[in-house]
This record gives C-alpha cells, structure tokens and sequence, in this order.
C-alpha cells in the first residue's frame, strides 16, 4: 500500500498542471492529508508547504518523468520479489504438509502391525510363544520409532 501511495504521489507530481500551487501535508486522526490550504487547528502539520513553480525546465520534467519510470519498474520488482517469496514458502509449507502425512500414515501402519502381533502371540501355541512376544517386542519398538515425529 505505501509503495501503490508513493507511485501515486510520484505521478500526480509529474502530471499536474503547471500553475504555481501550494500543498500542505497534515496529519489528523492518524491518516495523512494533503490540501492547498494551511492545516487547521485539529490537524498537526507535517511537512513544509511544497510549491510546484511553473518555471521548471523542461530537463527537470523529464528528469520527474524518469524517476517516475524508474519507480515503477521498482515497484514491479518487488512485487515479482514478493510474489517468488510467496511461492517458495508456499512449496516449503505444501512439503511439510507431506511429510506429515507420510509420518502419520507410517505411524498408523506401525500400530497396526502392532495390533496384528498382539493377537499373534495371543493365539501362538506354547511352543511358538516366546518367538511370538519377540516379535510383538521388536514391533512396539518400530512403533514407537515411527510415531516419535
């Protein structure tokens, strides 16, 4: 919004008449205001009066005019800049997004081996049985591996 305000001002300068005319900058209830009359009472003055004389040369014209080109082309930088910044924190935020998701899809995957190896050593034959709690054993601790993030 400043930069849009800055360009603005840069090309009402550049393209006012040429007659001799005073601005006033005054500041009342926080927001800026210009005019051509001296800040009253309620208003707190901020700058000098400005005065655009009708004598300015035409190198000094065009010297406005380029700066006023130059601005723009600024502007449009950063805007491009603002608008790359924006991508790129977008693409980080959609890979975390990712991998959030893959974490918590391994997890769930884990529980459910987990899940699937309590009931293997529930129903294993005495026989099996110690082989079936190593198992269950070594499943929680993969569990507890992927679900640590």
């Amino acid at each position: 919004m400043k930069r849009f305000l800055m360009v603005f001002l840069l090309s009402i300068s550049c393209v006012q008449n040429l007659s001799a005319a005073e601005i006033y900058q005054c500041e009342k209830d926080g927001r800026m205001q210009y005019s051509q009359t001296p800040c009253s009472h309620d208003q707190k003055a901020i700058g000098k009066k400005v005065t655009q004389d009708s004598t300015d040369s035409e190198s000094e014209k065009q010297h406005r005019i380029n700066q006023l080109a130059q601005d723009k082309k600024e502007a449009a930088r950063l805007e491009h800049e603002r608008h790359k910044t924006e991508d790129k924190r977008d693409k980080e935020n959609s890979r975390q997004a990712a991998k959030t998701e893959k974490q918590k899809s391994q997890c769930d995957k884990a529980h459910l081996q987990v899940k699937w190896a309590e009931e293997d050593a529930r129903n294993a034959s005495p026989k099996s049985e110690a082989k079936a709690r190593q198992k269950l054993k070594r499943t929680k601790e993969k569990a507890d591996l992927a679900c640590k993030h």
